[in-house]
Formats: structure tokens, sequence, C-alpha cells
């Protein structure tokens, strides 16, 4: 998803990248030009709040340089093809969808699934999982953070699926006689339980994050 409005990428809605922050974002959030000092001014795609930052401090550099008389970096800046005008003209701000599209696109999320990015650093434990849904394995980058689990669909992505709060659930190994845990490698798996509710079910990529994440999730469950 777009880490900026929340839209979801498709085949024809597709992601690109902003070359100022590195961002995952989608065409109508990055549909900017802007030369980039890195790149030695070569003019790539930005994201909306990258753009209004590089324009600004080009404009702040550009009066610095007026006021101070500083004409010997102006001579040399025009020897090399690159005058302060010719450099403000290659600021192109896109063309903004309309409010229909945009409105179209972007996901209803409610706020609570805004709370926590999926890279913050604050949180407890993060990684990718499998979670057994409907007899079949799902494949999520999740976050627990204050006692609730986050499940995104990238480490990059800004909104959550999902939120749990695990508050209360226990922290259960994996019965090898459930029918539904045919699949399961009890070495790497774990569930949460609940009283009248079914188990979720809960798989790492080895034994030492399933250690990881059983030791986070039980720290998680109770109050201190």
């Amino acid at each position: 998803m777009c880490q900026h409005c929340t839209a979801t990428f498709t085949l024809t809605f597709r992601r690109h990248h902003c070359r100022a922050c590195g961002k995952v974002v989608c065409d109508p959030c990055s549909s900017n030009r802007a030369p980039l000092l890195y790149k030695k001014n070569k003019v790539e795609r930005v994201c909306d709040p990258c753009f209004e930052v590089l324009q600004q401090d080009f404009e702040e550099k550009s009066k610095g340089l007026k006021e101070n008389g500083q004409h010997q970096h102006q001579q040399e800046d025009r020897q090399k093809g690159k005058e302060p005008d010719n450099l403000k003209a290659q600021f192109r701000r896109g063309m903004r969808e309309s409010k229909s599209n945009r409105i179209r696109n972007k996901r209803k999320v409610p706020e609570r699934l805004m709370e926590v990015c999926a890279n913050d650093i604050s949180s407890q434990m993060s990684g990718y999982l499998l979670m057994m849904v409907r007899r079949s394995w799902r494949r999520g980058w999740f976050v627990l953070k204050d006692r609730v689990l986050y499940e995104y669909r990238a480490p990059q992505d800004v909104c959550a699926l999902y939120s749990l709060p695990v508050l209360g659930y226990q922290v259960e190994a994996i019965n090898k006689d459930r029918e539904v845990t045919e699949d399961v490698d009890d070495c790497l798996a774990f569930q949460l339980t609940h009283l009248n509710q079914s188990p979720l079910v809960f798989q790492a990529d080895s034994p030492h994050l399933a250690e990881k994440w059983i030791q986070a999730m039980k720290e998680a469950v109770v109050l201190n």
C-alpha cells in the first residue's frame, strides 16, 4: 500500500518509489519532479512532502546567495550549466488526480490501524510469521506493541491490516491431536487461545524466532 495515502496497489494501480526519501508511494502521491543533489541535480520522481521540502530548501539557498553576494559560486554554477534559474525550472509539481479517483483508490482505514507503523522501532517484537486462516497459511509482517498485535503486508507499510489486543489471551504450545494443526511444525508454531474463540495459530521461520515470539507474547498477555 501507499505509505502516504494507504491506497492499495493493483496490477493497474502501480507502486513507485520517491527518489528522495525512498518511500513506496502511488502515482498521485509522487507525480512531482525535482532535481536531486545526490544525483548531481538529475530530475527524479519525488513524493509530495519531499517536493515541498526540496523546493523550499532551494528557494532559501537561492535567496541566501543573492543576499550574501556570492557571485563566484553563481558563476561556477553557470559554467556547469546549472544556473539557479535553470534549476528552478526543473521543479515541476505533478497533476493532482481528481478527488473522486483518490477516494476510490484510498482505503477507509480505522484510526487504530494507523497508530503503529510496520517498522516501529519501539515495538516489543516484529517480524514475519505464518498465520493460519481458514485452514491455510497466510504470511504477513507482525508487530507486537503495547499488548496489541498488528499484521501488515510488508515491513514498509504505515497501515495495519488488522489489530488484536492480546491481553487476556493464553499462549500455548500446539496440540498435535487437533485436526487444524496437521501441517504445523510444533518446533516453530504456537497459538493464542481465548475462551469461546477459535485458536489463532502462528508459525515462525525458525525455532529461535518461535521462542522469542512466545516469550514476547507471554509478557504481553498479562498485566505486570
